[in-house]
C-alpha cells in the first residue's frame, strides 16, 4: 500500500511539475522585467531608479511600475547591491536575459528536488524513501512554478541558494565561510528574509560568513552608487522609502488583518510591530534549535517569520520546500504515529496553501478548494503555527547525533 502511494504521488507530482515547466516557459512577468529595467535605468543612463518611480524625475522610455504609460518600462526600486550582483543580465536582450531566468529557476527547481531525493536515500538507502522526498518536493515545486515563473520572481532561486549555503557551512572550513557569505550577499538583494537568516548566524557565531556578506554588500552599493553619482547610503533608505505604499499588499501579514479591523492605525507602525514580534519568535526558535545538526533546519524559523512576519508576497513562499523536505524526511524516521501523521498534516497544508493561489491542477481551474485570499490566508497561518510548534519541540531528527550528520 505504502509504494502505491509513493508511486501515484510521484507520478502527479512529476507530471505537474512537466506541464508547468511548459505552460510558465515564456512568461515574461513582472518582476524580473523590473529589475532587468531598472538595471538599464543604472548602467546605460546613470539613473536613480528612485528618482523615475518617486516622479521627480520624467524619462522618455521608463515610468513608475503602477502608473503604466503607454510605450514606456516600468520601474520600481531595489537594494542598490542587487544591480551590481544582476549585471550580466543588463549585457543581455529583454528577451535573452527573460528566457536565462526562466532557466535558471527551472535549474533552482530541479536542484531542490534532487538535494530531497539525495537526502531521502540517505536515511536508509532506500529507492522508495528516495522517491517519496522527491516527489514531496517536485508536487509544492509545480505549484511553486507557477506563482515564480508567471511573476519572473526569485523566491525559488532563493531556495536553491539557501541550499547551497546549508552545504558550505556545514564544511566549517575558511573557504567554505567565505562562499557562504558570498552566497548571503546574494540572499540580501530580498533585504527582509537576508536580515531574519541572519539571526541563525549570529547563534552560529559565523562571524566570516557574516562579514563576508556585509562587506560585498557595501562593495557593490558603492558600485552602483558611483553609477548613478549619489550616495549608497541614500539609495538604501529610498529602498526602504519606496516599499512603504506596498504594505498592505501582503495578505500574510498580521498587519493586514489588523488593518482590515482597525483602518485607522497606520500600516507603518503595524509593519515595525509585526516585524518585531517575527524577529523575537525567529530568536527563541532559532535558540531552542542552535544545536541542531542541519542548517536547513536552523533556517527553518528565519523562513518561516520572514514571510509571515515582514513583507512579503505569495511567491516568497516558495522557500516553504525547504521546511517541506525536513518535514518528509520527519514522516519517514519518526517512530510515533501521532509526529507522522502531524508532519503530514503540514505537508499537505503546505501543498494546499499552493493550490488555493495558484487556483488549479494541470491548468485547469480547480474546484476542490475555494482560491480566496482569506482560505489562503487562514491555510497559511494554521501551517505556520504548527511549523512553529514543531520547531519549539525540538523534532529529535535533527538532535545532535553521529547518526544524522549527513544532513546539510
Amino acid at each position: 500500500m505504502k509504494r502505491i502511494f509513493i508511486s501515484l504521488l510521484a507520478l502527479f507530482a512529476f507530471a505537474h511539475l512537466a506541464f508547468m515547466f511548459a505552460a510558465s516557459w515564456n512568461s515574461r512577468g513582472c518582476d524580473f522585467s523590473f529589475r532587468y529595467h531598472e538595471m538599464q535605468c543604472v548602467v546605460k543612463e546613470g539613473i536613480d531608479p528612485y528618482l523615475i518611480w518617486s516622479g521627480d524625475l520624467r524619462h522618455a522610455r521608463y515610468c513608475p511600475f503602477d502608473s503604466k504609460e503607454e510605450g514606456k518600462h516600468s520601474v520600481h526600486t531595489y537594494p542598490p547591491w542587487a544591480y551590481t550582483f544582476l549585471y550580466p543580465f543588463s549585457l543581455l536582450s529583454f528577451d535573452a536575459a527573460c528566457k536565462i531566468f526562466n532557466l535558471l529557476n527551472v535549474i533552482a527547481a530541479l536542484f531542490v528536488i534532487s538535494i530531497a531525493g539525495t537526502l531521502g536515500y540517505r536515511l536508509q538507502k532506500s529507492l522508495w524513501d528516495t522517491l517519496f522526498v522527491a516527489a514531496c518536493a517536485a508536487l509544492f515545486g509545480g505549484y511553486a512554478l507557477r506563482g515564480v515563473l508567471a511573476g519572473q520572481n526569485f523566491g525559488l532561486l532563493f531556495a536553491a541558494l539557501l541550499i547551497l549555503m546549508a552545504m558550505a557551512l556545514k564544511k566549517k572550513k575558511r573557504w567554505s565561510d567565505i562562499m557562504a557569505g558570498s552566497i548571503l550577499a546574494l540572499v540580501m538583494m530580498k533585504t527582509h528574509i537576508g536580515i531574519f537568516i541572519v539571526i541563525p548566524l549570529l547563534m552560529g557565531r559565523r562571524i566570516l560568513t557574516l562579514t563576508t556578506g556585509a562587506l560585498l554588500c557595501i562593495l557593490a552599493a558603492t558600485i552602483t552608487a558611483m553609477q548613478c553619482d549619489t550616495s549608497p547610503v541614500t539609495m538604501i533608505l529610498q529602498t526602504a522609502q519606496a516599499g512603504k505604499p506596498y504594505i498592505n499588499w501582503t495578505p500574510m501579514m498580521p498587519e493586514s488583518a489588523l488593518t482590515t479591523l482597525s483602518p485607522w492605525i497606520e500600516p507603518n507602525v503595524l509593519i515595525n510591530v509585526s516585524g518585531l514580534l517575527g524577529i523575537f519568535i525567529c530568536i527563541v526558535l532559532s535558540w531552542r534549535n542552535r544545536f541542531a545538526e542541519s542548517w536547513l533546519h536552523k533556517f527553518t524559523p528565519p523562513i518561516i517569520c520572514a514571510t509571515m512576519f515582514y513583507y512579503s508576497q505569495v511567491h516568497d513562499n516558495t522557500l516553504y520546500c525547504i521546511p517541506l523536505i525536513l518535514l518528509a524526511i520527519t514522516m519517514l524516521v519518526q517512530q510515533s504515529q501521532k509526529e507522522k501523521i502531524f508532519a503530514a498534516a503540514l505537508i499537505f497544508l503546505l501543498c494546499s496553501s499552493f493550490l488555493m493561489y495558484t487556483g488549479s491542477i494541470f491548468g485547469r481551474e480547480s474546484t476542490i478548494y475555494a482560491t480566496s485570499f482569506t482560505l489562503y490566508c487562514l491555510a497559511n497561518w494554521v501551517t505556520v503555527v504548527g511549523m512553529c510548534i514543531w520547531l519549539y519541540r525540538k523534532p529529535v531528527l535533527f538532535k545532535r547525533s553521529p547518526e544524522h550528520s549527513y544532513f546539510l
